[in-house]
């Protein structure tokens, strides 16, 4: 028994950031609707202010009150004002998309405000690591522990009682319920979203507060590690119990503790099994919880309100204009790849090369994305199967490239198609939510077992070979056949998206009930989307991997996806050009020859620019491919009528 003490006590001291976390996402989520993927970045960055205020010499209270009561709230006004409040009208897609970007930004402008210095991890709030405050059993708690749970369990009860016991936590519950009804009884609901962000910020600040001196060194990487079992909290208390969320969360710390304190010492299970199981608890709980049903539902009673939302479902007739700039940019690109076929230098032919391998991946995010509307933060995932099939059929096996990739997109096709079956019935969040699961599981698990991803060294890549000739990643061969490829799945899922499959995925966006009224299957179509999607990024992830030699579990990371879908839907979520361009940009953004310049890393200045132009996707979600090539069209037309004008005149 003292032994099982010795896992308990521990894990329930080290899940007190999580538990705050998971309370901050559950309220976040029920004030304003929004799952904020962004919760672990606002930790990241209160963590970050109180550690580099305590090495600036300030006193551990000053660099907390800051910290959790100044900077935090601040920063819930900041996202709730300027952005949030600006998008309640738009699909969840579009929220999710832009609280990554958010995350996305929150992790990388500190990056570019002071460096690559490292920043080491401060002194706890209350306590001592060392000083042990009492024993249960043989285990001794040190003052450190105790003072987190202390302040966890004082901050967590203390809202619990704002929100049941006052008069603002009456008019925030009544805000959550119908914002139109609080609003037609004399009181305000935008101050009260306000002041639900400012609290969500304040308890994943404290979060951030408490990670920080548990660690090494400050970095984005240990919150976002504590952010994932914090979101299975908030799925297990249904998105809606603030002390079901918390439970969980100590729940789940005690969970692994015990897990990695009884699996068998410095083995892949302990390393690796344990601190998997909250993505598979997250997963199983997405599937089978009942109330992930209702993520999509509204309580509001006045919720219909407004008028339905009409967007044609049928794309306009082409002009003239349409198809000159259709023509015009068919005939740049023909222009362009005889120019980087004759002129570029090697190392800019890699470059370009890895983009176009990147936009074949995109072209599956364009599918489940810009043609299904759905949200799906697996891509990379499905890339990974299959760079990562073909590595290891070449090293076991013999095949070579070719032989490797098909069968590395259709086995990508066929765990697609496994978890479009678990996901037949989920759409918006909770599809969200299962390829989250299913990302982290590959991303910590799966890629991690040495028979699939190599482990510390890596799978290495066969190299195309035509005709007895090897394709070097460096050549302009290579280059032909990452345009070939990507040429073919273009004209695929171009198809798709013009053909009845995108008709019908199109008016299931805009009335799933009136679509099945006319005998559309939502389930077939969004599975069929779902499955090509991912034989299409199995593909591109083959000779992505191919291009880079080597590829590692460290290549398809769940923050390299996340990355990848913000920068399609920053240049253009619903079209190949979009997808071309995004790769290209990426693949840019990644190249070690641009990382010292007169400006400092400039691959971070392309990733926060891609973050900041995926902003406006809640408002143009086709992106600024369609917006730019919609704009030439209407300049072009109205240049036309008005000559045609005067000649008549």
């Amino acid at each position: 028994m003292s032994q099982l003490w010795s896992y308990v006590l521990p894990g329930f001291a080290g899940g007190c950031p999580q538990a705050l976390l998971a309370v901050a996402i559950v309220l976040t989520y029920t004030a304003t609707g929004v799952l904020n993927f962004a919760a672990s970045g606002q930790a990241y960055v209160a963590g970050l202010t109180y550690a580099l205020l305590i090495e600036g010499g300030h006193s551990i209270w000053f660099a907390a009150v800051i910290s959790v009561l100044v900077l935090s709230p601040l920063l819930g006004v900041v996202l709730d004002v300027a952005l949030f409040s600006r998008i309640r009208g738009a699909s969840q897609t579009a929220q999710v998309v832009v609280s990554l970007v958010v995350l996305l930004l929150l992790e990388q402008v500190p990056a570019l405000i002071r460096g690559d210095a490292p920043v080491y991890a401060p002194p706890p709030i209350v306590g001592n690591a060392s000083d042990v405050s009492f024993h249960a059993g043989s285990t001794g708690v040190s003052s450190e522990q105790l003072g987190a749970v202390v302040i966890t369990v004082g901050v967590v009860a203390l809202v619990a009682f704002v929100l049941k016991s006052t008069r603002l936590g009456l008019t925030m519950r009544a805000a959550v319920e119908s914002p139109r009804l609080l609003e037609l009884s004399g009181v305000k609901a935008f101050p009260i979203r306000t002041a639900s962000w400012m609290l969500s910020s304040v308890l994943s600040g404290l979060a951030g507060v408490l990670i920080a001196p548990t660690l090494v060194q400050v970095s984005t990487v240990s919150y976002w590690m504590v952010f994932v079992p914090a979101v299975c909290a908030a799925v297990l208390g249904g998105f809606r119990s603030l002390l079901g969320a918390c439970t969980a969360g100590f729940g789940l710390a005690v969970l692994v503790s015990i897990a990695a304190g009884y699996l068998p010492e410095s083995t892949f299970f302990q390393a690796v099994v344990g601190p998997g199981i909250p993505f598979v608890i997250l997963a199983v709980c997405v599937v089978a919880h009942p109330g992930m049903a209702n993520l999509l539902r509204s309580s509001d009673p006045l919720a219909t309100v407004d008028p339905p939302r009409i967007v044609a479902v049928v794309p306009p007739p082409r002009t003239a204009a349409s198809w000159g700039i259709s023509g015009l940019g068919l005939a740049v690109a023909v222009a362009g790849s005889l120019v980087v076929l004759l002129a570029l230098e090697p190392a800019d032919v890699y470059v370009l090369s890895t983009g176009i391998a990147l936009g074949i991946v995109f072209l599956s995010i364009t599918l489940v994305t810009g043609v299904s509307g759905q949200l799906s933060l697996a891509q990379a995932s499905f890339a990974g199967i299959g760079a990562f099939a073909c590595g290891q059929l070449s090293l076991h096996v013999g095949w070579g490239f070719f032989a490797g990739a098909l069968a590395g997109s259709f086995l990508a096709a066929l765990v697609s198609a496994a978890l479009g079956v678990l996901a037949r019935r989920l759409r918006g969040l909770a599809l969200v939510l299962l390829t989250f699961a299913f990302a982290l599981l590959c991303d910590q698990v799966i890629f991690q077992w040495s028979w699939v991803g190599g482990g510390f060294t890596g799978v290495q890549m066969p190299i195309p070979s035509v005709f007895g000739t090897s394709l070097q990643p460096s050549s302009r061969a290579f280059l032909v056949l990452t345009m070939a490829i990507f040429a073919l799945c273009g004209v695929t899922v171009y198809r798709l998206r013009v053909g009845s499959v995108g008709l019908f995925a199109a008016s299931l966006r805009e009335s799933e009930v009136g679509s099945r009224s006319i005998g559309v299957s939502p389930t077939r179509v969004r599975f069929e989307l779902f499955v090509v999607a991912g034989a299409i990024a199995g593909l591109g992830g083959s000779l992505l991997g191919s291009l880079q030699g080597v590829v590692s579990p460290a290549s398809f990371t769940i923050e390299t996806g996340l990355f990848w879908v913000v920068a399609v839907c920053a240049i253009g979520s619903v079209s190949t050009t979009g997808a071309l361009l995004a790769g290209v940009a990426v693949a840019i953004s990644q190249q070690p020859n641009t990382a010292t310049t007169a400006l400092g890393n400039v691959g971070l200045w392309i990733e926060v620019a891609l973050a900041f132009s995926a902003l406006s996707y809640a408002w143009r979600p086709e992106g600024m491919v369609e917006v730019l090539r919609h704009g030439a069209i209407k300049q072009i037309d109205a240049l036309h009528l008005l000559t045609s004008g005067r000649s008549r005149s």
